[in-house]
This record gives structure tokens, C-alpha cells and sequence, in this order.
């Protein structure tokens, strides 16, 4: 029957050996070492993917982290900002009434200089009044009366003045 196509049986035989042969080798030296390269490139690809992915994952996480953080960050400066703010003006008023302090102790003391001043210049001038006082009596009592009337007098005044300081 093949002979009637045209086909010889024998050769038919040997091409179907020598594609086996052939498609043998070529399974085994060629298509599983082109198969092997091409698994571990899509495997290395795939890999490169997912850590691709992976990092892009991580870089927003940390993104939002470093938001937070700054978020965080800002508003622990503002705290200590207003923190400094009212220690600031804490110290300010302080700083105010210790002023006011020392200006009234200042006065108080200057006042209390003022009046031992004004004490001694009282005693001085009571000192100067008694002894003009005394000087007019000597002259008055030197004319009009006698000396013991004189020392008596004179005796009583003293008195009157020791009293008076």
C-alpha cells in the first residue's frame, strides 16, 4: 500500500528511527538545559518582582512612619514650646514681684533712714533749745532774783527739761 504512494517502507523506517534518535538528543541536550535557563529566569524574575513589591510595600510603610514620627516630633516641640512660654513668663512675673520686693524694702529702709535722720535732728535741735533755755533762764533769774532762789529755779528747769527729752 505505501508502495503505491510512492513511499518506500524501509526508508519510512529509518526516518522515523532517525527523528527519534534526533528528537531524543535534542530532549535531552538542549530542550531541558533551554527549559532549566528559562525556569530559573522566571523564577529570578519573579523574585525581583516580589522584592520589587516588597520594597515599594516597605518604602510606603516607612513613609507613614516617618509622617507619624513627624507628626509626633512636631507636636512634642510645640508642647515644650508652650512649656518654655510659661515658664518664661512664670519667671517673667517672678522676676516682676521680686523687683517690686526689693524697691519696697529699698523705701522701707530709706523711710527708716529718714526717720533716725529726722530722730537726730530732733534730739539735736532739743539739745540747742535747751541750752538757749537755759542760757535766757541764767540771764533773766541772773538779774531778778538771788542766788539761792536762782539755784532752785534753775534746778527745777533742768528737771522740766530732762523730762522733755
Amino acid at each position: 500500500m505505501l508502495d503505491k504512494i510512492g513511499i518506500n517502507p524501509i526508508y519510512l523506517a529509518g526516518q522515523i528511527v532517525n527523528f527519534l534518535i534526533l528528537f531524543f538528543v535534542l530532549k535531552t541536550f538542549v530542550y531541558k538545559p533551554v527549559l532549566k535557563l528559562l525556569d530559573k529566569r522566571t523564577k529570578r524574575i519573579s523574585q525581583g518582582l516580589k522584592a520589587a513589591e516588597e520594597n515599594i510595600k516597605n518604602k510606603e510603610e516607612f513613609e507613614e512612619q516617618k509622617k507619624a514620627e513627624l507628626g509626633k516630633v512636631r507636636k512634642e516641640v510645640e508642647k515644650i514650646l508652650a512649656e518654655a512660654k510659661k515658664e518664661s513668663q512664670k519667671q517673667g512675673g517672678l522676676i516682676i514681684e521680686n523687683a517690686r520686693a526689693e524697691a519696697k524694702k529699698q523705701g522701707e529702709k530709706e523711710f527708716q533712714q529718714f526717720q533716725q535722720r529726722l530722730a537726730e535732728e530732733e534730739k539735736a535741735l532739743k539739745g540747742k533749745v535747751t541750752k538757749i533755755a537755759l542760757d535766757l533762764s541764767k540771764k533773766i533769774l541772773k538779774d531778778s532774783l538771788d542766788s539761792s532762789t536762782q539755784k532752785e529755779v534753775f534746778a527745777s528747769q533742768v528737771e522740766n527739761l530732762k523730762k522733755l527729752k
